[in-house]
């Protein structure tokens, strides 16, 4: 067969859909052969309808050979070896017409055809002078980066990075507070928001794939119900849903539970990540996904689990930081039985006493606390010499000032730093109306709302709230609801309690009297300062206007609905900070419970 000035060839050949052929059903079998290359077998159909038909464009692909078929070229010249060696070829050494590879470190050179007993003088450098080429024009010189292969990239924030910071801020489940804790749309916001740090737990579903999520129980967090391990991963795909809406408003989508490869494959590198197997057949699971698919994935994540666990020496082994988090009332004796070698971040849950989270600093290894809800939370915790804040509400407590003016309740979805009195508690979470831009908290009595979207922590020296308040039903003549302010601290607000800041709670009864009181902290009791004023009795489902007025001297709270405002106006300094709360003070049944709407804060 004689080769085209191409180098090619073209065989014309019967269709294998052929009428009348017999067997029906049949093929062409190519079997290549090539000097010094293994050969193979294949077959191909050609059928009518494709009149001419490449080979190289229907051969199998193998990664071994290359994407191409292989066909010989112009007969080149006249040799029988190719010989390699380091240096450049002794005259001794080969016959006419051999090539001669020098295989120096650095410098590989070609040299050849040897021709009347003598080697060229020089050597061709392979690789950088273009000898080598390709039909599209490229020359033998290769240059890859990392994402051309589907390499892992070196982490952006590697571990040891995140530790020079003091403090540090990680997102806990994902800001599970702000956003639906643990999916791809929490973690995504939380980094979209600055967070250089993401914790994420894992359990495994019936059929052993790993998917992110807290708790074994699906009932809090979902709408499913039963465990994780009860569901295969096809099922729980598309018929789980996250309920964050219910804790964070009906504004929002439900969306899937995420598998641990989707999270790693979307944020590995970006930010460090926390990341605990939480149940003990996750665990070797987690581990060999790490070990074969992520191999530096130790610059960027660190192997969190409780301190009792018995996975520290893999961890260890395998280069990653741990972080092990004990009980408040574990003891140093129980933290001392642990190879000290194998931990070396420590966690403290944020309801540790002073005098412990200061004993565990004391070790001299980096120390984070969880679950960070509020700023108050957070100064405590640094001021003890706490250096990572693990936060559920992550982009609140970075923030130093009020994100907005007035409230968004009409989005029926709840801003960063609104907060329950209860963490985590979809009951004491502020809800929405369906219309009207009004909310309201279901969970009675002596609740309330931080609003802390809108308060300033450095407030100036007079402000004024405004908000609009309605009663679903009217409250006996002596219950009342309204709102908590001045308070220099965001710690939570709970009517007639202790309460860990003072502040100043207005307050409108049943029958229309209106009041001003202060509450100390650590003091059940609130105190009257002022007189009563008697207003309107408020209506079920009316509307009524409220104004608190801060200066530097004086208190000042307005109804303004009715045609002649009522006022009441103290002088008193006692409290000058700028968050405040929404509370339904000592309403009983939600049946008459308070709404709001239209809040907010002006300046002169």
């Amino acid at each position: 067969m004689t080769l085209d000035e191409t180098g090619g060839f073209s065989v014309l050949l019967i269709a294998t859909d052929q009428m009348d052929m017999q067997p029906t059903d049949w093929a062409y079998q190519v079997c290549e052969k090539f000097q010094d290359i293994a050969s193979r077998t294949y077959a191909i159909r050609l059928p009518s309808a494709v009149p001419v038909v490449s080979i190289a464009d229907i051969a199998p692909s193998d990664p071994s050979t290359g994407q191409y078929v292989l066909v010989p070229g112009p007969e080149g010249p006249a040799g029988t070896s190719i010989l390699t060696g380091a240096g450049a070829p002794s005259p001794l050494l080969g016959s006419d017409g051999d090539m001669y590879v020098d295989q120096t470190a650095g410098d590989v050179r070609l040299y050849g055809p040897k021709a009347l007993g003598a080697w060229p003088a020089e050597g061709v450098a392979l690789g950088g002078g273009g000898l080598l080429s390709s039909v599209n024009g490229q020359t033998g010189t290769v240059t890859l980066s990392a994402a051309d292969v589907g390499a892992l990239p070196r982490a952006v924030v590697p571990v040891s990075k995140l530790l020079e910071m003091s403090p540090f801020y990680i997102a806990h489940r994902g800001s599970g507070g702000e956003f639906p804790e643990h999916t791809l749309e929490a973690y995504e916001a939380a980094v979209a928001a600055g967070a250089r740090a993401i914790e994420v737990s894992v359990r495994l579903t019936a059929d052993g794939v790993p998917v992110c999520i807290h708790d074994e129980d699906l009932s809090r967090t979902t709408y499913a119900t039963g465990n994780v391990s009860d569901w295969n991963y096809a099922a729980l795909k598309y018929k789980v849903l996250t309920n964050g809406r219910l804790m964070l408003g009906q504004g929002r989508a439900d969306a899937p539970i995420p598998t641990l490869r989707e999270v790693l494959d979307r944020f590995l590198g970006r930010v460090v990540i926390f990341l605990e197997a939480k149940s003990n057949p996750s665990v070797p699971v987690v581990q060999q996904i790490l070990t074969d698919f992520y191999p530096q994935a130790k610059d960027s994540v660190v192997w969190k689990n409780y301190y009792l666990a018995t996975s520290w020496p893999w961890a260890k082994a395998n280069g990653f930081k741990t972080w092990a988090y004990v009980d408040a009332a574990t003891t140093d004796a129980q933290m001392n039985a642990l190879d000290q070698s194998l931990i070396d971040m420590w966690g403290v849950p944020t309801n540790t006493a002073d005098a412990r989270v200061t004993a565990i600093v004391a070790r001299g290894k980096p120390v984070i606390a969880w679950e960070i809800h509020r700023r108050s939370e957070r100064d405590r915790l640094v001021a003890l010499g706490v250096q990572g804040m693990m936060c559920a509400q992550l982009i609140y407590v970075r923030r130093s000032a009020p994100s907005r003016t007035s409230d968004d309740f009409a989005t029926q979805v709840k801003a960063p730093g609104d907060l329950g009195t209860i963490n985590y508690d979809q009951a004491s979470a502020l809800k929405f109306d369906d219309e009207g831009g009004s909310a309201y908290i279901n969970a009675l009595p002596q609740r309330s709302v931080l609003m802390g979207s809108l308060s300033n922590p450095t407030p100036p020296d007079t402000y004024t709230i405004h908000f609009n308040m309605m009663y679903e039903g009217v409250p006996g003549a002596t219950e009342h609801a309204g709102v908590a302010f001045g308070k220099a601290s965001d710690d939570s607000y709970r009517f007639s309690q202790v309460n860990a800041s003072g502040g100043y709670h207005m307050a409108l009864r049943g029958n229309g009297d209106m009041q001003l009181y202060t509450h100390a902290a650590g003091v059940t009791s609130g105190t009257q300062i002022g007189s009563t004023v008697p207003t309107a009795a408020p209506v079920a489902g009316e509307w009524m206007s409220f104004e608190v007025q801060m200066t530097s001297s004086n208190v000042t709270v307005t109804r303004t609905d009715l045609e002649t405002p009522a006022v009441i106006t103290v002088a008193n300094t006692a409290f000058r900070g700028g968050y405040f709360h929404l509370s339904t003070g000592s309403v009983t049944s939600t049946a008459n419970k308070p709404h709001w709407r239209n809040v907010r804060v002006t300046v002169p």
